[in-house]
């Protein structure tokens, strides 16, 4: 198994078809159709069933085309980054975030930076960013904190500064019958789910400790893709939990996405906090750090 079969799987994956993929790289659809069949022989598994003019995954498909999107994702992040260790010229600052909201808080904060800084972006579990924080392999992360339980960052020997106050809400396509706020009884109907670009607890554990309930309550699931929560929301298969100020802002396009309190539950507030190691003297970071004002919980360029 090679980095060419991953991406060509990948390919065929997406547009159902050796045909259509054989048509953009200027082979023949038999080659196509070897490389995949080489790929199956290899795993031991059917990957495809084949139609007449589409291919579709199989279940074992569906599962090996999630582990390929993590492992293409981090080689070409760690490509990127071998790239930058090469650029001593510059100021280099690693960031880490696990969530899209987290660019919201991000984003104008780092357009604001000299020129002269590379910065350096990385998605990637909530475990796992700030492992590479502890790690020194990233400068600073955004992390959610005090939802369901408090990470005691300091005990880590890290500091943290607050970027967002938020509330936690429920979304839920228009077709369900809720109104006004989801009770706990409605939860244990449907499925829920979040989005993580990997695999991680962080946030299905923080979400059911909020709710004081244990993990055989509620039925809830990652998926690999936002856009893909958001389709399953917005027809009803399953129910999500957001930021809510956050989602209003980042997915406007939701027209079908109703998003309720929780009714009757705990305190359902929680932060956004930028992590960093105490020791770390990094001159990008400080400028960075220097940048955050907070005004009503919403960052602002100082």
């Amino acid at each position: 198994m090679n980095l060419d079969q991953l991406r060509v799987f990948m390919e065929v994956s997406e547009l159902g078809s050796f045909q259509k993929v054989a048509q953009a790289h200027y082979v023949s659809q038999r080659a196509v159709s070897r490389q995949m069949k080489r790929l199956e022989d290899e795993l031991n598994v059917k990957l495809f069933t084949r139609g007449k003019n589409q291919v579709t995954l199989t279940t074992s498909g569906g599962f090996f085309k999630e582990r390929c999107q993590v492992i293409l994702r981090m080689i070409n992040d760690t490509n990127q980054a071998v790239q930058h260790f090469d650029e001593r010229s510059r100021h280099r600052l690693t960031i880490g975030y696990f969530s899209p909201f987290d660019t919201l808080l991000l984003r104008d904060l780092i357009f604001e930076l000299d020129a002269n800084i590379d910065v350096f972006i990385a998605e990637a579990g909530p475990e796992h960013v700030i492992t590479d924080v502890l790690m020194n392999d990233l400068d600073c992360a955004v992390m959610m904190d005090h939802y369901g339980f408090d990470q005691e960052f300091s005990k880590m020997g890290l500091k943290t500064v607050l970027l967002h106050t938020d509330q936690m809400v429920i979304g839920a396509s228009e077709r369900l019958p809720i109104k006004d706020a989801v009770s706990i009884e409605q939860l244990r109907r449907y499925p829920i789910i979040y989005y993580s670009n990997e695999e991680s607890s962080y946030l299905k554990r923080a979400f059911l400790e909020s709710l004081g309930l244990n993990g055989q309550a509620l039925n809830v699931e990652r998926v690999f893709s936002f856009e893909h929560m958001q389709m399953l929301v917005s027809l009803g298969k399953a129910l999500a939990f957001y930021p809510h100020e956050l989602i209003r802002a980042y997915d406007k396009t939701s027209r079908h996405i109703r998003y309720w309190p929780i009714k009757d539950a705990s305190d359902q507030r929680f932060t956004f906090n930028l992590v960093y190691r105490s020791d770390n003297h990094n001159p990008a970071l400080r400028q960075l750090l220097d940048q955050i004002k907070i005004t009503d919980g919403m960052p602002k360029q100082a």
